[in-house]
């Protein structure tokens, strides 16, 4: 909605690629797939023990795609314009 009401127009100070902030999101990108939150569910989950290396890889894609997808969009959206800690708390 916010992209919408600014005609498809960034945030502002929008950058494409940030080459400051780039190493940050690293570090956030290793926290985020730590393996006790996201292995154990998968493997308590799973029922078939030996394909638990295939469903363990497509758990870790599927949580990259959809992270690097919202965190854009959010980053697009809102630009350097945020004022919560969690995206989330600024939506509307």
């Amino acid at each position: 909605m916010l992209i919408s009401e600014h005609n498809g127009e960034a945030g502002p100070n929008w950058q494409p690629f940030n080459e400051h902030g780039f190493i940050t999101m690293w570090g956030l990108s290793f926290y985020m797939f730590e393996g006790v939150g996201s292995v154990l569910p998968v493997m308590e989950a799973s029922t078939q023990k030996n394909n638990f290396g295939i469903l363990l890889a497509s758990a870790l894609a599927t949580l990259l795609v959809v992270d690097i997808y919202f965190s854009t969009l959010c980053y697009y959206a809102y630009g350097d314009d945020l004022k919560e800690p969690i995206i989330i708390q600024q939506m509307p």
